[in-house]
């Protein structure tokens, strides 16, 4: 049985969001076009949500590595926890913050938030983290 399965909420939506590449900014706030920045990780933080994918792109290569963010039981999110008393007709989301990681070259990674489900997403932040190695 897949997660929208055992809902009959209404319409099923479909939620992407692309992130934007990590700009190097000098100490002015300008772009620093002679630094090469590598992404490091990213943060996904939400609130009552349903399941959520981050996608991480590698652009020269047109790799794709899918990541399910899951609960703090371990399964993914929108999913009754195995083991618990929770009642299994019951709709389940939960709120907390998700490191994700996502290593390469800044420009050219592409990271995007994915979700097709009938339960609401709802992110509250998302960050990068990145490393900045000035050119010689």
């Amino acid at each position: 049985m897949a997660i929208d399965d055992q809902y009959a909420l209404g319409l099923q939506y479909r939620t992407k969001i692309t992130l934007t590449p990590l700009i190097p900014r000098d100490e002015q706030g300008k772009p620093a076009v002679n630094e090469k920045v590598y992404l490091d990780k990213v943060y996904v933080s939400y609130i009552d949500s349903g399941p959520l994918e981050v996608q991480v792109r590698n652009l020269r290569s047109d790799s794709v590595a899918t990541r399910t963010i899951r609960s703090d039981y371990g399964t993914a999110l929108g999913t009754i926890p195995t083991g618990t008393l929770l009642d299994p007709s019951e709709v389940y989301t939960e709120t907390g913050r998700r490191q994700v990681f996502a290593r390469g070259r800044s420009e050219d990674i592409e990271v995007s938030v994915d979700s097709v489900s009938h339960l609401g997403t709802r992110i509250a932040a998302i960050s990068q983290t990145g490393t900045i190695i000035p050119q010689v």
